[in-house]
């Protein structure tokens, strides 16, 4: 098994947080995200991503893209995707976030590395895909080392993500 970002859906990521916990409350879409936590834990994959997908689409018609909550969830949605390996999907709800400027920190990075996995692990991953996933890997090594240091807990597994890519790239390109 691989450590890349789909192992890490979180309790504390559906957790409402500050000033969001009344508009959760007040929509109910943090009870709802829950639920969709606890069915992906209990490996129920369709009806996890069934339900993230609504939420996804709520947050995002009320508060925007940019809007932190929409991005958290829009973050574990697409862990889930990616485990349950819907990487076209994936990639174009990435897509849609990747374009959005406020996307930075953690999140940004961690968006970006799920994004790039989901580029190489496709089916059909072009070597234009291959060689855009280790661009965006490399950016996002070089970032994470310089935000987080490399003694933070995902860091190698950064470091992993961007070698399996590396090695996918250097296998298209010999195959060629």
């Amino acid at each position: 098994a691989h450590n890349h970002p789909s192992d890490r859906v979180r309790r504390s990521e559906h957790a409402p947080r500050g000033p969001f916990r009344l508009f959760e409350r007040r929509h109910g879409l943090g009870e709802i995200a829950e639920r969709a936590w606890q069915l992906l834990r209990a490996r129920t994959y369709a009806e996890g991503i069934s339900i993230y997908r609504d939420v996804y689409g709520r947050y995002r018609a009320l508060n925007g893209d940019a809007y932190p909550e929409t991005i958290n969830v829009a973050l574990n949605f697409g862990r889930a995707l990616y485990k349950d390996g819907d990487f076209s999907e994936l990639k174009e709800v990435l897509r849609a976030l990747l374009s959005v400027q406020d996307v930075q920190g953690l999140h940004g990075l961690q968006l970006r590395w799920l994004y790039a996995n989901a580029l190489r692990d496709a089916e059909n991953a072009t070597l234009d895909d291959l060689v855009e996933a280790v661009e965006t890997l490399d950016d996002v090594s070089q970032k994470w080392r310089r935000m987080l240091g490399p003694q933070h807990p995902d860091y190698p597994a950064v470091e992993n993500a961007l070698n399996r890519t590396r090695e996918a790239l250097a296998q298209a390109r010999a195959s060629k």
